[in-house]
């Protein structure tokens, strides 16, 4: 009878460590692949410097730009820009506003801004200014962006004016981008600009 209930006793617990271990690996299985990194998301918080060309019925200018944007949430962001440039005319712009972004898809968005803006050459005296400013953000790959966008000026005194833009940026990695941008206007007013942006 002892020998009987130790034999039970002895495979109880030989199975009990069995099953408390942990399965042996089949080297011949099939191991599922990672899933791919995904791109990062469009970003509304960064600073960009860079170098600015204008061209105008005065001749031309240039000189540099600083652009700045700070996501508040919401898909909310704050914006603000700053150029002086320099040449046949002098040019200087300074402006700050609010802008929206809607996510059409994860790599497509509409983007809208309005603020204020105030300009000043040494042909006329400086002029204050709201502006509207709809376009959208496509992300290509995840290192190649492009951008469309339009400008509509209306002025405290004189005529409203438009402008419409379009550019690229190329990430060289996760904090920085180098971009390039032209814009052309009215009364065959162009301008080109690029610079490096880095995320915030």
């Amino acid at each position: 009878m002892k020998s009987i209930l130790t034999s039970l006793l002895v495979v109880a617990v030989s199975t009990l460590a069995h099953a408390g271990a942990p399965a042996a690996k089949n080297p011949k299985a099939p191991v599922a692949p990672a899933p791919a990194p995904g791109c990062d998301p469009l970003s509304y918080s960064y600073a960009e410097l860079g170098w600015l060309h204008t061209d105008s019925d005065f001749g031309t200018s240039d000189g540099g730009y600083l652009d700045l944007s700070y996501d508040v949430g919401h898909n909310l962001f704050l914006d603000g820009t700053f150029s002086l440039t320099g040449g046949d005319y002098d040019y200087r712009e300074v402006g700050a506003g609010v802008g929206y972004y809607l996510p059409i898809t994860e790599k497509f968005h509409f983007v809208g801004r309005t603020g204020w803006a105030n300009t000043d050459t040494d042909l006329t005296s400086d002029v204050n200014e709201w502006y509207i400013s709809p376009g959208f953000r496509l992300q290509v790959t995840c290192n190649l962006e492009l951008y469309t966008k339009a400008y509509f000026h209306v002025p405290e005194e004189g005529d409203e004016n438009w402008s419409v833009g379009v550019g690229a940026l190329y990430h060289v990695c996760k904090a920085a981008a180098i971009t390039v941008g032209g814009a052309w206007g009215e009364d065959d007013e162009w301008s080109i600009q690029t610079g490096i942006r880095f995320n915030l």
